[in-house]
């Protein structure tokens, strides 16, 4: 349910958006992305379950699978002239065949019954964490708009481009945030061997991190020019 609300609302603010920034473009596009919320829904329990159970693997595998799908159908819509549409249509295709995936994994079918107890139950704590993720992307997002807004469209590729990069490299060296997770909740219990595990992955994580990232700010233009080519170069300043 919020998430047809999430579609509809967004579908009829696009063209307001788009006035935003000035280009009737990321109205249109907007609009069509406003999909994945009707898509992303189906894959919250199937992913809890996975994650509950300790199946890692098939919560990987239903990864890679969207990742997989998406990229192969980028390059071939790229190939035949859809431009940036193609990334559009290939994050939907990406997020059905994830959500497909984990369904199947997990092998969980909606029921379609509403239980009051339940939601109230949930509800107390699912709030605030609803709440905590909309001021977080608030947050992480707020530059965008002054960006795209102030500088125009053709600057915030650029600035996402180098932002979306570093989150990556970010991204790759937590280790496993869903695994560190299950084994402290493991060790809550002994303070000591809980204490020991933390500084252990924070030690391990600045160690690889520290220098890995020096490394890549150091070599920016060379790995820009290889990852995305020439034209991207203006966005190693903002990535440094």
């Amino acid at each position: 349910i919020l998430g047809i609300g999430a579609c509809l609302g967004l579908t009829a603010v696009a063209p307001a958006i788009g006035r935003y920034f000035r280009s009737d473009e990321v109205g249109a596009v907007v609009g069509v992305t406003a999909l994945s919320f009707l898509i992303s829904p189906w894959s919250v329990v199937p992913s809890a379950i996975l994650q509950r159970q300790f199946r890692f693997k098939a919560a990987s595998l239903a990864d890679f699978l969207g990742g997989i799908t998406s990229a192969t159908l980028a390059i071939v819509l790229a190939f035949r002239g859809y431009s940036y549409w193609a990334l559009i249509y290939t994050q939907l295709a990406g997020l059905f065949v994830d959500m497909a995936a984990k369904v199947v994994f997990s092998r969980w079918r909606p029921s379609f019954r509403f239980s009051w107890p339940a939601f109230k139950e949930l509800s107390s704590f699912g709030l605030g964490i609803q709440t905590k993720r909309l001021l977080e992307y608030g947050a992480q997002n707020l530059d965008n708009l002054l960006v795209g807004r102030t500088i125009g469209i053709a600057a915030l590729g650029l600035y996402d481009k180098a932002f979306v990069t570093t989150q990556h490299l970010l991204q790759t060296l937590n280790l496993g945030p869903a695994v560190s997770f299950r084994i402290f909740s493991i060790l809550q219990d002994d303070p000591a061997r809980f204490r020991r595990a933390y500084q252990k992955v924070l030690l391990t994580i600045g160690i690889i991190a520290i220098p890995r990232l020096a490394f890549c700010i150091a070599v920016a233009p060379q790995l820009f020019e290889v990852m995305y080519g020439r034209n991207w170069l203006a966005a190693v300043p903002a990535f440094q």
